[in-house]
């Protein structure tokens, strides 16, 4: 049974895991999602224009005081990413 102590993370933790944020032109980020041939994460299923705009329109970059990495979007390697979460 979680307790006060071990149920919430510890704030320096957190400091200390970086985030992620793939920069990725709007143009192509929208490409990507609404292209109904295109496998994401399991789904095999695209977005709607509608759902993706939600989505887009809740994002924000990240602010200078937190910890992240930043990866180029448009060059997306899939050996470069695992080196990056090797880290």
């Amino acid at each position: 049974m979680p307790t006060a102590k071990n149920s919430v993370k510890s704030p320096l933790k957190m400091m200390l895991r970086p985030s992620f944020w793939i920069d990725t032109p709007l143009d192509i980020a929208k490409q990507r999602a609404l292209d109904p041939n295109t496998i994401r994460n399991g789904y095999t299923r695209s977005m709607t224009e509608t759902q993706f705009n939600d989505i887009v329109s809740k994002l924000e970059p990240p602010r200078d005081n937190e910890k992240f990495i930043k990866i180029d979007g448009t060059k997306l390697d899939p050996e470069r990413f695992k080196h990056i979460l090797s880290l």
